[in-house]
């Protein structure tokens, strides 16, 4: 998912198993250039050069609840 400039709300829902490479893979799962602020949701098994569930290029994050990392083990 790309955000430029503006405002990405997350409460929900699944961003999983996406992947962005080279000079400019940033982000693999969200990347935002304005404010990012998530209280629910998982941002899991992404990859990117830097940034592989979500990159923040400016801006503060506010966070209060949800997942962003590597794929859970529910075994």
């Amino acid at each position: 998912m790309y955000v430029s400039g503006g405002t990405l709300n997350v409460h929900g829902g699944v961003i999983c198993g996406h992947t962005t490479s080279g000079s400019g893979g940033n982000g693999g799962g969200v990347y935002v250039s304005g404010a990012f602020t998530m209280d629910g949701g998982d941002i899991v098994g992404n990859t990117a050069s830097a940034g592989g569930g979500v990159y923040l290029a400016g801006g503060a994050p506010a966070l209060s609840g949800g997942v962003i990392g590597a794929i859970p083990n529910f075994a």
